[in-house]
């Protein structure tokens, strides 16, 4: 279902699930995994701002994160017995000044971040 708030809150526990935010605003939010997992999709948001920040933490769980083509991703993610992968297609000279910013903790998990 859409989510049109400005910032997401998921949690996965032994579930999971899909979420499409077509925040205007996008600001970030937090990604909570434990046994489970889920699909976000953020490739209809924008950021007005020039950063957004989302906090995960997953154990034994993870997602996969959609994102704008024209958004540069910082990963600050700390990784034991987990990994997160950057599978986005890089649009090389682009002018844009969005920047989301991944960080939290991944222990026996993972994550995915494809546009």
């Amino acid at each position: 279902y859409p989510d049109e708030t400005n910032t997401i809150q998921d949690t996965a526990l032994f579930s999971g699930g899909d979420k499409v935010v077509s925040a205007k605003n996008f600001k970030g939010g937090t990604l909570t995994a434990m046994f489970g997992g889920s699909n976000i999709d953020l490739t209809t948001s924008d950021i007005l701002q020039t950063t957004a920040v989302i906090d995960l933490f997953y154990l034994f769980g993870g997602s996969k994160i959609r994102v704008p083509r024209d958004w540069k991703v910082d990963f600050q993610v700390t990784k034991l017995f987990g990994d997160i992968s950057d599978k986005r297609k890089i649009i090389e000279n682009t002018n844009s000044e969005k920047q989301l910013i991944i960080k939290g903790l991944i222990l026996f998990g993972g994550a995915e971040i494809t546009n």
